[in-house]
């Protein structure tokens, strides 16, 4: 790193933010030939980060802001090619996001594009400087979301949008970064009429509480690319050819049992999607995950799971019918299985009067239903009242477009139907995908000078 050629100033006032569109990038490449070529100056940058108020990216997209955690900016980097040397400038410090700096740079005059780092670390600062397409692979999440802040990039633009920054000695430049933080985050909502139970499509067959109802992320990238590409493009966008490969190179599997430590779903409450009042914050923590050629394997779920992040849940179901008695209390079904953790049996060959009703043991349902004919293999086991579900994060059925999880995308995925786990398991979940914001701006501005 060129520290001896860096000098900067924190100022006292903001500096007023310019607002641009987002843009379409091509395909980022550094260049590796270390020679720089030209004249060399001292360019004088100003780099100024404020919170205004929440603002769209877009037109009426939906904005949600970061928590302070998230929004956290502790170290700066800026990277410019320099013909084809990249110089790489680094400020640190406590809340760089309320102050405004200014530093010295050496470089040339001419066209640069220009990269900026939020929060990275040592490694992956080297990675941009010695990587062609800088990529990194995570040992684990904690690697982009760390205590320091979480690792945000962009690439510069100028005031007209272009990625080209034209550099004249003794001319002040203007440019543009739009934060993006690298991870995204996935949020599970459930309806619910008290805030205490989920509110299920019959809610005369048994409970479902809030509480009950765990989740967590399956098949999460363990690749990124530290700046975006077209489209959203990950490093495991290829499922041709990411299914050639070992699973456990490219993607993280959850590990352990939902019900036991998997995050628990919240209320559903879209008054919560107003960031002026209390917006939603839970929720957990992925890499981006896109995938190229899916419609070759539209009718082949267990291969899209292999590449796809979906979301595993975990719902455990007291009955209000068991053996022989009918419209139980919550308390008076849970005391009626609790010798058995909560497990309860279904019949699969029950008439359809008695389909609704659950079952202590098998033999109990054989002895309740009078059928001397049924066996233990006729029923259904429920262990410890727990049904599984899973769903894509945006269609829970099918894998599409908007099953794709892109960075710096906030997804609220409420379920909005859920039947009891009896004859039939039955999920509907309608995802809201939000802008995230830091703090209510993701703009970097930035000024050059001789």
């Amino acid at each position: 790193m060129r520290y001896s050629k860096l000098t900067y100033y924190l100022l006292a006032n903001l500096i007023a933010l310019m607002f641009l569109g987002g843009c379409a990038q091509d395909e980022i490449l550094f260049p590796q030939d270390k020679e720089t070529s030209g004249e060399q100056i001292q360019a004088e940058l100003l780099l100024s980060v404020s919170m205004p108020s929440t603002t769209t990216r877009a037109g009426n997209e939906l904005t949600l802001p970061g928590t302070n955690a998230e929004s956290i900016l502790s170290k700066i980097t800026l990277f410019i090619i320099d013909g084809s040397d990249v110089k790489d400038f680094t400020v640190e410090g406590e809340d760089l996001d309320k102050k405004s700096l200014i530093f010295l740079v050496e470089t040339t005059e001419g066209e640069k594009d220009i990269y900026v780092g939020a929060n990275m670390s040592a490694e992956q600062i080297k990675i941009v400087k010695t990587s062609n397409k800088p990529l990194q692979t995570l040992n684990s999440i904690s690697d982009v979301i760390g205590a320091n802040g979480f690792l945000m990039t962009a690439q510069a633009l100028s005031e007209n949008g272009s990625t080209k920054i034209n550099i004249v000695d003794g001319r002040t430049t203007k440019i543009t970064a739009n934060l993006e933080r690298v991870v995204s985050k996935v949020l599970l909502t459930c309806k619910s009429d008290d805030g205490v139970h989920v509110k299920l499509s019959d809610t005369s067959k048994g409970y479902m509480r809030l509480a009950d109802v765990h989740y967590a992320l399956e098949t999460t990238n363990k690749k990124f690319y530290l700046f975006g590409q077209t489209n959203n493009e990950d490093p495991n966008y290829s499922m041709s050819e990411t299914l050639g490969q070992a699973f456990g190179n490219n993607f993280f599997s959850y590990a352990g049992k939902v019900e036991e430590s998997g995050d628990v779903a919240i209320k559903t409450d879209n008054s919560r999607l107003n960031a002026d009042t209390d917006p939603y914050t839970e929720g957990i923590y992925c890499l981006e995950n896109t995938v190229g050629g899916y419609s070759n394997y539209n009718d082949d779920l267990s291969s899209l799971k292999q590449v796809a992040t979906y979301i595993k849940i975990a719902a455990k179901f007291t009955p209000m019918y068991i053996d022989n008695e009918t419209e139980l209390t919550e308390n008076e079904a849970k005391s009626k299985l609790s010798s058995q953790g909560g497990t309860f049996y279904v019949c699969k060959k029950a008439p359809e009067s008695k389909k609704h009703i659950c079952y202590s043991s098998p033999e109990a349902g054989i002895r309740f239903l009078n059928n001397n004919s049924l066996t233990a293999k006729d029923f259904t086991e429920h262990e410890g009242g727990w049904q599984r579900y899973e769903a894509f994060v945006a269609s829970p059925t099918s894998f599409n477009e908007a099953s794709n999880v892109k960075r710096n995308n906030y997804y609220i995925a409420n379920v909005t139907y859920i039947t009891a786990p009896i004859q039939e398991k039955t999920i509907e979940i309608n995802t809201t995908v939000a802008a995230w914001t830091i703090k209510g701006s993701t703009t970097i501005k930035i000024e050059t000078s001789k």
